[in-house]
């Protein structure tokens, strides 16, 4: 498999749309949320064109009837990712699931990054151009390419997770002024 990283695509969102109801009508009672996450999310920047779902469970101890449901849909269970949670790929799709339980605090992680990126456009920027750099460096490994790009990515969530908390913050003291 080669590591290639396209521009970003308005077809991103479509697909993640198609593959969220497909999620929903086989598991839904069991989410709370499947959210757009990773590059493919974040308008501008170039990504792998592999788009991923963050799929949140009620309850933690739904994950493995999730998962078997998943198979069965055509996801392999993958390795624990850097943050340990599972990711589910599912090739006929072009789509992986990263399945959380609500309390994870990964959720905020994935989240923040998205909406950080998403309000920094000279972070879409660097970002892309990083990417570009790796996948010419190892464009026949894709776990070289995730490996070498893991510690960009824990600095980029750093950085997001203390923005993110700085704004809802504000949100929130925004709210609670009277009138």
């Amino acid at each position: 498999m080669r590591v290639r990283v396209v521009p970003y695509s308005g077809t991103w969102p479509l697909r993640f749309e198609a593959e969220s109801a497909r999620l929903r009508a086989a598991v839904g009672s069991e989410l709370v949320a499947i959210v757009h996450v990773g590059a493919t999310a974040v308008p501008g920047l170039w990504a792998r064109p592999e788009v991923d779902l963050l799929a949140v469970a009620r309850d933690v101890r739904a994950l493995g009837g999730v998962i078997a449901t998943l198979a069965g849909l055509g996801y392999e269970p993958g390795a624990p990712a850097r943050d340990g949670i599972r990711v589910g790929v599912c090739t006929e799709a072009a789509t992986a699931v990263h399945l959380v339980g609500s309390s994870d605090p990964a959720v905020e992680g994935y989240l923040a990054v998205r909406a950080f990126l998403r309000a920094h456009p000279e972070s879409v920027l660097h970002y892309g151009r990083h990417k570009h750099r790796l996948a010419r460096r190892h464009p026949a490994d894709p776990a070289a390419y995730a490996g070498a790009k893991a510690a960009f990515l824990v600095a980029l969530e750093r950085q997001a997770v203390r923005w993110y908390r700085r704004q809802a913050r504000a949100a929130s003291a925004a709210g609670a002024r009277p009138g």
